[in-house]
């Protein structure tokens, strides 16, 4: 208790134990806080884990004494005791004495404690071991763990709704909380498989997509103008309510193609090819990536590959060229832009994740493949 500086310390240190283990897939964090601690604690076990002094404060019931009478202390320890934190403390280490000494639960990356409020951080496991042991050995104590869940839910999703302005439905809230940036690693992908089971194809389709590896980064990018990394917040708001598979238009005809409606899930707005905006997409992409290697000082073509053979004059194998890549070979990249709501792709994204863009990477090959290797390039659709 006369450490200085403690909270600090914890909070510093389940940071850094974050940082260095989000990334795993068995990782997991518990917050844990004890219902009214101070108020509820067994004085009991108080006097158990105390020395004789101690006993003869709160052997005895002492007198609470208010203007409308006179009531006796019965419970927990005396509020306002300088001694309060000390003999709560003694008990609490009944509890994380427990904890570091059960092989189940041992594997923990991080367990710290400060007065009833705990943070501990490992393998799912041993963190659900370590829950199972407090709400187990808690009670004797009249510890208890307070896990508001419902409550917590709520406040969660009110605090997404008034920093996206976007009122989700019920289903889009339960993709929402289950982590949009790796889903399967949740809940396990025959979970993920059995909940879609029944949603129409285009619907599962995006799920699927949305839950694969480095598909949700834009979530977490820092919206800088300067790095023309920052969406307007309609734009940030529509691509939310599509991310979710919520309605993101009224129906209305494409102004590009009246023969076919904008459906209200987004679903053609994402794949009409008129107008240009997938191309624009694809050249956006082109030239962020341009720049970047000319920021690393890299030798980079951009449009590279044209006309140079006679067979293969139609092929366009390199959107970006870079020279030694590795081996001293050069790299052709060409980038393409795709989406599982293609109707050529649509049935086979709807069971699998990731299958359109290994069919379009399929559709590269056929076509560079020859070409790269005639010129001695490595080919990186």
């Amino acid at each position: 208790m006369s450490l200085c500086f403690s909270q600090e310390e914890i909070v510093c240190g389940l940071r850094d134990c974050i940082e260095q283990h989000w990334l795993e897939d068995d990782f997991v964090v518990l917050k844990v806080d004890l219902k009214n601690a101070f108020n509820m604690v067994s004085r009991q076990a108080v006097l158990t884990e105390c020395a004789v002094w101690a006993n003869w404060c709160y052997g005895h019931h002492p007198f609470l004494w208010h203007p409308l009478g006179c009531l006796t202390s019965e419970l927990d320890v005396q509020q306002g005791d300088p001694l309060d934190p000390l003999l709560f403390s003694l008990v609490l280490n009944i509890l994380v004495s427990a904890i570091s000494t059960r092989d189940d639960c041992a594997g923990l990356n991080f367990h710290a404690w400060y007065m009833d409020d705990g943070a501990l951080a490992g393998p799912r496991s041993s963190v659900m071991n370590v829950l199972a042991l407090l709400q187990e050995l808690g009670p004797p104590l009249s510890l208890h763990v307070n896990i508001p869940l419902q409550l917590y839910d709520q406040d969660v999703r009110r605090c997404f709704s008034s920093c996206t302005a976007v009122d989700t439905s019920d289903a889009a809230w339960r993709q929402a909380i289950l982590g949009l940036k790796r889903i399967f690693q949740h809940i396990g992908h025959l979970h993920v498989q059995s909940a879609v089971r029944n949603l129409p194809t285009a619907d599962r389709a995006r799920l699927f997509s949305v839950s694969t590896p480095h598909a949700s980064s834009w979530l977490s990018v820092l919206p800088s103008q300067g790095l023309g990394l920052h969406l307007d917040a309609p734009v940030h708001q529509v691509a939310i309510k599509w991310w979710l598979g919520m309605g993101t238009s009224q129906g209305s005809q494409c102004a590009l193609c009246p023969d076919n409606a904008l459906d209200p899930l987004g679903h053609h707005a994402i794949t009409c090819k008129h107008g240009g905006d997938v191309v624009a997409r694809h050249n956006t992409l082109r030239d962020v990536l341009a720049e970047t290697c000319h920021r690393a000082h890299l030798g980079i073509q951009v449009e590279a590959g044209n006309d140079l053979t006679a067979d293969h004059c139609h092929t366009h194998p390199a959107d970006l060229l870079l020279t030694n890549w590795t081996t001293g070979k050069t790299a052709a990249f060409d980038i393409s832009v795709t989406s599982p709501l293609n109707t050529q792709t649509l049935m086979e994204a709807g069971v699998s994740a990731g299958s359109a863009a290994l069919a379009s990477e399929g559709r590269k090959h056929r076509a560079n493949d020859a070409k790269c290797k005639e010129l001695g390039w490595l080919c990186f659709p």
